[in-house]
């Protein structure tokens, strides 16, 4: 999850992108991970797709993108 200024969670625990690669490497344990990249509406756009990079570099295949649909 990016927050509104960017920051990032896993699973609600606020990380830097250079945590990212060990923590995700303790939770695969022999399984394909998977992960649901959510992002505050306020969240610029290449800051979503630096996320969505970061996580299929490091072996996250399988995603799906949380999308806050605008009210009209």
């Amino acid at each position: 999850t990016l927050d509104k200024n960017s920051k990032l969670y896993l699973d609600g625990k606020l990380l830097t992108y250079a945590e990212l690669p060990v923590l995700l490497e303790q939770k695969k344990k022999g399984t394909k991970l998977r992960a649901i990249i959510s992002a505050d509406k306020d969240v610029s756009h290449g800051d979503v797709i630096k996320l969505i990079d970061t996580v299929r570099k490091l072996g996250v295949t399988e995603f799906a993108v949380d999308v806050e649909s605008s009210s009209l």
